[in-house]
């Protein structure tokens, strides 16, 4: 029985150093961080998880805000107020470069990129752009009909980007 169990932990053992050898040899290289937010969930687990992994690996970190300008208009005149979407676009700006300064007060590899237009295909679009190694993302918890068809901006990424996505559940309540 002692021979047994001594074979089977040899086993476990060279199967630990051909695992190390093998990350040795193949040794994972994270350079550049992409990590959206949506600038409305302060503190971002997000962001949390993106300075932790850019700190492990030295990585760059880019804080990505995608504006995307909600209906602000007057359906009944047939008017866009430009005047409120160019407010509320100011006001996200300014709030991605006081995110991007907390952040640098303890990650100095940090810089921010302002985009507009629909998030899940701008995050895919910045990430070529940016050649980002990783992105992190959040997904809140949706509706299973939501899910079904498709709607989530994680699921979207996830399908069309060109390079690994760590996905973090926001929602508080499901842990």
């Amino acid at each position: 029985m002692n021979n047994k169990s001594s074979v089977r932990e040899r086993r476990r053992m060279d199967s630990r150093q051909s695992g190390e050898r093998a990350l040795n040899q193949h040794t994972l290289s994270i350079r550049r961080i992409l990590a959206p937010t949506d600038l409305t969930s302060a503190p971002s687990k997000v962001v949390d998880y993106a300075v932790a992994f850019a700190r492990r690996f030295g990585a760059e970190l880019i804080l990505l805000h995608v504006y995307e300008a909600k209906g602000n208009a007057d359906y009944s005149l047939n008017l866009v107020d430009d005047t409120i979407v160019d407010e509320s676009r100011e006001r996200a700006e300014d709030a991605l470069r006081e995110l991007c300064g907390e952040v640098s007060e303890t990650y100095p590899h940090c810089d921010m990129c302002f985009r507009a237009g629909t998030p899940s295909e701008e995050v895919v679009f910045a990430a070529r752009d940016f050649d980002a190694d990783l992105i992190v993302v959040s997904t809140h918890h949706h509706h299973w009909f939501t899910t079904l068809i498709g709607k989530s901006d994680a699921e979207r990424i996830l399908r069309r980007t060109p390079c690994p996505v760590l996905v973090v559940q926001q929602d508080e309540s499901q842990h």
